[in-house]
C-alpha cells in the first residue's frame, strides 16, 4: 500500500501523440504542472485512507481497509516523510477466514527509509534506500508509468472536494495481471488526491484518498527520527533498489 502512495504511484495515447482534456492539455502540460508544483512545496500534512478488495478466484479473496496519517518535508535538497498507518485485513482462502490488524511506521530521514511493521502483535523493522515513488517524486512517478504504461487525459473531474486533473494508465503488456489506473491530480496544490486501480478483468480492485491537506504545515524535525523498538533488530536492505 505505502509503494502505491508515493504513494503509494498511465496512457491510451502514445506520450506524445497529443490526447488532451477538454482545455486542450497533454500529458506532458500536465505533468509539467503537477511537477512545478512539487518543486514548490515545503511541507504538508495529510490523511491517507487505501480499500482494497481483491477477488483472487478459486484462490478466496482478500478485502483490507488502511488509514493514517501522512507528513512530508523539503529539507535543502533531501526530503524527509512519515507515515503512520493502522490496517485490517480479511482473507479468505480454501473455505477459511483470517483476520489481522496491524500498524505501520515509515520515515524517511533524507538518507533512508526505515519501516517498522507490527502485525498480530509480531514487530519488524527494515531500512532501505530512498524510493523517489514512496516520497512522492512526480517526475519520477510519470518516468515509470510512460515505461509501463500507456497514458490518456480523462476529462476534468472532482475529487475528494477538488478540481482535477484526471489521468489514465493502462499496462502496455497484454498479459499483465494488473489492470488500468486513474489518478486525479488537484489543480490547487498538484497532489493525488484519489487514486483508482482496477484487476485485469476491468474490476475495482484498490481505492486510495488522500484528505486534510494542510500545506507549508509546521512540523517538528523530530518527527522524521529513526528509533529502532526496543528489542527489534533492524535488517538492513539498502543494498538492493527500491
Amino acid at each position: 500500500m505505502i509503494r502505491r502512495m508515493g504513494w503509494l504511484m498511465s496512457a491510451g495515447l502514445v506520450l506524445g501523440a497529443g490526447a488532451v482534456t477538454a482545455m486542450g492539455e497533454t500529458v506532458e502540460e500536465i505533468e509539467k504542472k503537477l511537477t512545478e508544483a512539487y518543486a514548490k512545496m515545503t511541507s504538508y500534512s495529510a490523511k491517507v485512507k487505501t480499500d482494497t478488495d481483491m477477488d483472487m478466484g478459486d484462490s478466496g479473496s482478500s478485502k483490507s481497509h488502511t488509514e493514517g496519517t501522512m507528513e512530508w518535508m523539503r529539507k535543502g535538497d533531501k526530503v524527509l516523510m512519515r507515515m503512520d498507518m493502522k490496517m485490517n485485513s480479511v482473507t479468505k482462502v480454501a473455505g477459511q477466514e483470517i483476520k489481522m490488524d496491524g500498524t505501520t511506521l515509515m520515515i524517511c530521514d533524507g538518507d533512508f527509509t526505515y519501516t517498522v511493521t507490527d502485525m498480530a502483535g509480531q514487530k519488524s523493522a527494515m531500512k532501505a534506500a530512498v524510493d523517489p515513488n514512496a516520497i512522492g517524486d512526480v517526475k519520477n512517478m510519470f518516468a515509470l508509468w510512460k515505461k509501463d504504461y500507456e497514458l490518456k487525459v480523462l476529462p476534468d473531474a472532482k475529487a475528494e472536494g477538488e478540481d482535477c486533473y484526471v489521468i489514465e494508465a493502462t499496462p502496455k503488456s497484454p498479459g499483465a495481471v494488473v489492470g488500468k489506473m486513474q489518478a486525479s491530480f488537484s489543480k490547487k496544490n498538484g497532489m493525488s488526491v484519489r487514486m483508482v486501480s482496477f484487476d485485469a478483468k476491468g474490476k475495482q480492485a484498490t481505492v486510495m484518498v488522500t484528505t486534510d491537506i494542510k500545506l507549508g504545515a509546521a512540523l517538528a524535525a523530530d518527527r522524521f527520527v529513526f528509533k529502532a523498538p526496543e528489542g527489534v533488530q533492524v535488517m538492513d536492505m539498502t543494498k538492493q533498489k527500491p
